[in-house]
């Protein structure tokens, strides 16, 4: 399966559903590529960087 790298904006409760969707994608849609989180964007930098260490994702962006 082949990995296609997605963006997120917000790391709130939304983002946090939003990034579980996607990894339930390829499964309950029958895709053949697994969304791979590549990029998280918050307003809160504290928080976008609490989100992002130990996980897949690369890199975070605040604006503060």
């Amino acid at each position: 399966m082949t990995t296609l790298g997605i963006g997120l904006i917000g790391s709130g409760f939304i983002g946090k559903v939003h990034a579980l969707a996607y990894r339930a994608a390829p499964t309950v849609f029958g895709l053949d590529q697994q969304p791979r989180l590549e990029f998280l964007a918050d307003v809160d930098d504290a928080r976008s960087e609490e989100r992002r260490v130990g996980k897949e994702c690369r890199s975070r962006w605040s604006p503060y």
